[in-house]
């Protein structure tokens, strides 16, 4: 369903190579922004795992 509405038949073979070429480079900064984000919540949740470790260890 969304390849199709990618290729309309309106593009032309001229604009196709600077499109495929524009939609990697999205691409890729979108994948470098994931990756960021994941690493960002891992370390969120590897601190709050942390100090919800060492709370109970200090409530025990």
């Amino acid at each position: 369903m969304f390849v199709n509405s990618i290729r309309p038949s309106m593009v032309s073979n001229k604009h196709h190579d600077s499109g495929t070429i524009r939609s990697r480079l999205f691409l890729l900064l979108l994948g470098l922004l994931t990756v960021q984000r994941i690493r960002l919540y891992l370390f969120i949740a590897k601190l709050t795992f942390r100090f919800s470790y060492s709370y109970m260890l200090m409530i025990y």
